[in-house]
């Protein structure tokens, strides 16, 4: 007899959002073992900084290690603190927005007033 396996979506195989960001951060933790660490010259044009074409110059590379790596995500949070409670009040407001049908009823009030 032939046994029937149950083949899993795609959506149960993508590994969750955490370990896909965990794996980014181990990566990018082992480049910097890996490439090389360079910079280019800055001008100021119009009060913008602006990058001088061909002054691309190898630096000394600072590898970062382990516990550096976990220091990452609480530091990243600090530095993106303002874009996450931005993001964070919107999909709120827009849930109670949804929840509340106030958009619907704001949209079928102005067709009813406007008579379309």
């Amino acid at each position: 007899m032939k046994s029937h396996m149950k083949r899993k979506s795609i959506f149960e195989r993508i590994p969750h959002a955490i370990t896909m960001l965990f794996g980014i951060i181990v990566l990018v933790s082992i480049l910097t073992y890996i490439l090389p660490a360079g910079t280019y010259e800055r001008i100021i044009v119009d009060g913008r900084s602006r990058v001088v074409p061909n002054s691309y110059k190898i630096i000394a590379s600072t590898p970062i290690n382990v516990l550096d790596m976990f220091k990452a995500i609480p530091l990243g949070f600090k530095a993106g603190v303002e874009i996450i409670f931005i993001v964070l009040a919107g999909g709120i407001m827009f849930g109670f927005m949804e929840k509340s049908k106030a958009i619907e009823n704001a949209v079928g009030s102005n067709c009813i007033f406007y008579g379309l």
